[in-house]
């Protein structure tokens, strides 16, 4: 085991809560594969759920394939967490942070897909009274009345009249959607791993405060009531069964801990372990997931639905491996609308990152990470949302906290630990049975568990608050003013389409994209009037909420931070994500 540093173990005592395991120790391997396993466990719920909140927004409609594309996503989502994972515990900030697709990203993806250019099209009848309908030439079934590839209506082809006016089948609709998607986050990717290679990072925390915060993760949360409400209402009592038991493991039994049997070496035979464990807190949403899954079962077989039966053979006809590659659904393509409509989730996603590190640091009691690594940790994020893009996941990546829960019951913050985790989800990535059991479960359990999961980003937002003197009149006007203009101005867009007309069809759809957007204008409310205002750092809260992850935290020990050549790399003091750098501020002070 790797020498502990003593800063760490001051800082622990400090604390009366000291690690087991801290976060450059390496475990004894069989301890490290088992705490690895569980927090593979503990996301793998979360990762599972992102194709059913995928497909429904790029226009996909069950068919023979369902099953097959929803695994290929889910294989996708696995595979880039794994490799996003390891890059960034490893090579980027060097916390053990897990990293999954951003709910900021979906919120964006929200607003592009439901302007005029990208909404989904609807099915089409073609007889042959009227063969020109969509600019179709081909041939016609006067028999059936519809387009097909067969004699009979059950095999007949779905076709659609797509907003260009072409007629495509379903695959050519979500595709098309999908590779537009998946080239505007390759973009943003991009840019966000510009802004964390130039230190623009440190530039922004200056100006983005709480102010600007809360309200942009607030307004996450509200964008997502359409389809938490869709995924619900194919039947409520399984989504409030499963969102009851969420809450339940998660929060009235957070602090219940148990004994659980091991078997002693010495004595031979199965014992009571000494440490209790907050197995309910630890496994609430793996919990929720089975027992919604058992009472659906029990509904279905009540009712006499054939989903079930429908499910399992979908589960069986699929391979038990594939391999995900890239582009494996289609090249992607460049929309401008769709590049500057997802654009609007790069300042959330990057502002959330640098809390989720703050957060972690002081969870693996470690000092919150100095500039040159919040650089890094950016700079790879940037990069793992390109690696989205080219896979197909249809999401940019951010940084997951979920596993803070995990280190503090455990007591295991060794970086070790989620390199593993991040290894296994790449081996589960290709193991395509397990996949479909997780990519086709039913909506009524997922929309369950959003419901209980995504209100912990409004509340993330709102706890910044505590660090704004909410006391004055300047921060209470900000705020509600932000608030209350992300409902109306985008509400008002969607009301009237026509409202806007800029002479060019291209940037009208965009401008419009952007001004549906309930996130972008939260964010640029808040920030033009949060600077607008007069106001001190400490009344706008910039001096306590970025205070323990400024300039002066790099005087301090942060070698767990710092990667291990960097320092012998000709020129790396220039470069803001080293640990060498210096800015000119620093070197005219020194």
């Amino acid at each position: 085991m790797d020498t502990v540093n003593p800063d760490a173990k001051l800082q622990d005592e400090k604390a009366g809560d000291s690690l087991i395991y801290g976060i450059e120790d390496v475990p004894p391997w069989p301890s490290c594969i088992g705490l690895a396993v569980q927090q593979f466990l503990y996301c793998v719920g979360s990762l599972a759920l992102w194709p059913v909140m995928l497909m429904p927004l790029i226009c996909y409609e069950d068919s023979q394939n369902d099953e097959e594309y929803r695994t290929i996503i889910a294989g996708s989502t696995f595979l880039a967490a794994g490799i996003t994972t390891f890059l960034q515990s490893t090579f980027g900030v060097r916390l053990p942070t897990l990293q999954g697709h951003s709910i900021s990203y979906l919120v964006a993806m929200m607003s592009v897909l439901d302007s005029d250019i990208w909404k989904c099209p609807n099915e089409i009848v073609l007889r042959s009274s009227t063969p020109n309908a969509c600019n179709y030439t081909g041939p016609i079934l006067p028999e059936l009345g519809v387009l097909g590839d067969g004699s009979n209506s059950s095999n007949a082809i779905k076709w659609y009249a797509e907003n260009d006016g072409s007629c495509k089948t379903n695959k050519e609709v979500w595709m098309a959607r999908m590779s537009m998607i998946q080239g505007s986050i390759i973009v943003c990717g991009i840019i966000q791993a510009i802004i964390g290679a130039t230190g623009i990072v440190g530039i922004f925390i200056k100006y983005i405060g709480p102010l600007t915060i809360a309200p942009t993760m607030a307004m996450v949360t509200y964008s997502l009531r359409d389809l938490v409400i869709g995924l619900c209402e194919v039947h409520w009592g399984v989504a409030g069964i499963t969102f009851a038991v969420f809450f339940i493991f998660a929060i009235l039994m957070e602090k219940t801990a148990i004994r659980l049997p091991q078997y002693s070496l010495a004595k031979k035979r199965i014992t009571l372990a000494e440490e209790r464990y907050p197995i309910f807190a630890l496994f609430s949403v793996l919990a929720a997931l089975i027992i919604g899954l058992v009472v659906n079962f029990i509904i279905a077989s009540a009712t006499g639905s054939d989903s079930i039966s429908n499910t399992m053979n979908q589960i069986n006809s699929v391979p038990w491996f594939s391999i995900q590659y890239p582009f494996q659904q289609g090249w992607p393509t460049f929309s401008a609308p769709g590049i500057l409509g997802l654009m609007i989730a790069i300042i959330p996603t990057t502002v959330e990152a640098i809390g989720h590190y703050v957060t972690t640091a002081t969870v693996c009691h470690v000092q919150s990470p100095p500039t040159h690594a919040m650089n890094r940790g950016i700079l790879f994020q940037g990069m793992g949302s390109v690696l989205y893009g080219i896979l197909g996941v249809g999401s940019g990546t951010t940084t997951w906290t979920t596993n803070s829960v995990v280190i503090c019951a455990s007591k295991a913050a060794s970086r070790r630990i989620v390199q593993i985790a991040s290894l296994i989800m790449v081996v589960v990535s290709c193991f395509t049975k397990s996949l479909s059991i997780f990519a086709l479960m039913p909506e009524p359990v997922i929309g369950g568990l959003i419901l209980g999961m995504v209100g912990t980003i409004l509340s993330i937002g709102v706890a910044s608050l505590k660090h704004v003197d909410m006391t004055k009149n300047r921060n209470i006007t900000v705020f509600g003013i932000s608030m209350f203009t992300a409902f109306v101005i985008p509400e008002f867009f969607t009301r009237n389409p026509d409202a806007i007309d800029l002479g060019s069809e291209q940037l009208t759809g965009t401008v419009s994209i952007l001004l549906r957007s309930p996130m972008l204008i939260a964010a640029s409310s808040g920030f033009i009037l949060d600077n607008l205002s007069p106001g001190t750092k400490q009344e706008r809260g910039l001096a306590t909420y970025y205070g323990v992850a400024g300039e002066i935290n790099g005087r301090a020990d942060d070698r767990v931070y710092n990667l291990q050549y960097s320092s012998k790399c000709p020129g790396a003091d220039q470069l803001p994500f080293c640990s060498t750098y210096k800015p000119k501020s620093c070197i005219k002070s020194c």
